[in-house]
């Protein structure tokens, strides 16, 4: 009976836990320019807008987040769902050639993790910019 209990305790917490998924996205500037990323995000975290400053021949976080749910998967078209907004530009303020919004420039990873037997982790998205994309 004792461990009965106990069983029915841990399936109630596991049951009762909502999983989350985390969001990275990363720029990989690999141009001579300073690039500036403008952003509102989606998700928990989500703040006014926000500025992130890409040195050249460097790589910088642009976002991080997360939603409930689980199973990480890539997104494909509808990989920059947690961005209400995003704009990559020169320090001058010229947008770049190079379209963001295309998945197909865009690397996609995941880091999955089993919370109990449900899949959590994190998707990553980076994206890399060089000079013939400015």
């Amino acid at each position: 009976m004792k461990n009965l209990m106990e069983l029915l305790f841990i399936g109630f917490v596991m049951s009762s836990c909502d999983p989350a998924i985390s969001y990275e996205y990363y720029l990989n500037n690999q141009s001579d320019s300073v690039l500036i990323v403008q952003f509102r995000g989606n998700g928990f975290n989500r703040t006014g807008d926000s500025i992130r400053q890409a040195q050249p021949k460097s790589e910088i976080l642009i976002y991080k987040t997360e939603v409930w749910g689980s199973n990480p998967h890539d997104e494909k078209s509808e990989f920059l769902h947690m961005f209400d907004t995003i704009a990559i530009m020169t320090k001058s303020s010229i947008p770049i050639k190079k379209d963001i919004y295309q998945r197909k420039y865009w690397t996609y990873d995941n880091d999955i993790t089993l919370f109990g037997f449900i899949k959590t982790g994190t998707n990553f998205y980076h994206l890399k910019l060089v000079n013939d994309d400015i």
